[in-house]
């Protein structure tokens, strides 16, 4: 009885063998075969996901943590603080914070240059012989050009290291009005009265350059050169 069990067993383990080797081979692809065509899904066949991927009770939890934050952080007193799109508000518009114009340090300025005042004064007084004593005080000009001019009478002269000038010029007219002139454009002028002019008759050559001219007075018989 055994025996026969052992053959019964054995034989339907063949059959099975032979069954699942005859299976695979009608099943496999024939040669030649071509493989099968994958179809391409098109990337717009997907949606975006209506609801937010969290649920509203975290955002809503987010949104107050948010809020209460920004009320108790420290704020300097020159910022102005704008409202900002909040996580249950996607598309709301950004503002950007801006400085009061009180805030903005200004711009340290360079130290403005002091204008250089130079004070021209000028002195006339009346001398002996009807003549004009001319004061100049110039610290600003020392050892510069000075052109003095008097009743149409032109000539030229020049401070010294400090800036002054005396020069005695013969009167032309009782009321004598001197001017000095700097090549700057500077200049001053003075006046005095010269009562003795009335004593005296003088005239005057001037020129420019040098043109060797020469003024002589002679009386008596003196001649050319003689006392």
């Amino acid at each position: 009885m055994e025996n026969k069990t052992r053959y019964i067993t054995i034989g339907g383990t063949f059959l099975c063998a032979l069954g699942i080797g005859y299976f695979m081979q009608n099943s496999a692809a024939p040669e030649g075969a071509q493989p099968p065509v994958v179809q391409d899904v098109s990337r717009a066949e997907f949606k975006p996901l209506s609801q937010p991927a969290l649920p509203e009770a975290v955002l809503a939890r987010l949104a107050e943590e948010r809020s209460s934050a920004i009320d108790t952080a420290e704020v300097p007193s020159h910022a102005v603080v704008t409202e900002t799109a909040s996580a249950s508000e996607p598309n709301a518009d950004v503002q950007m914070a801006a400085l009061s114009e009180d805030a903005i340090p200004a711009l340290p300025t360079e130290p403005e240059t002091p204008a250089i005042v130079c004070d021209i004064v000028a002195n006339a007084s009346s001398d002996a012989g009807a003549m004009v004593r001319f004061d100049v005080t110039a610290p600003c000009l020392p050892n510069e050009r000075a052109v003095v001019h008097h009743n149409g009478m032109m000539f030229t002269t020049a401070t010294d290291a400090s800036g002054q000038l005396t020069a005695l010029i013969p009167a032309l007219s009782e009321n004598a009005v001197v001017i000095v002139e700097f090549a700057n454009g500077e200049g001053a002028l003075a006046t005095t009265e010269v009562s003795s002019i009335a004593f005296y008759d003088r005239v005057v050559l001037q020129w420019s350059g040098q043109s060797g001219f020469q003024l002589h007075a002679r009386e008596f018989g003196a001649e050319y050169g003689a006392d």
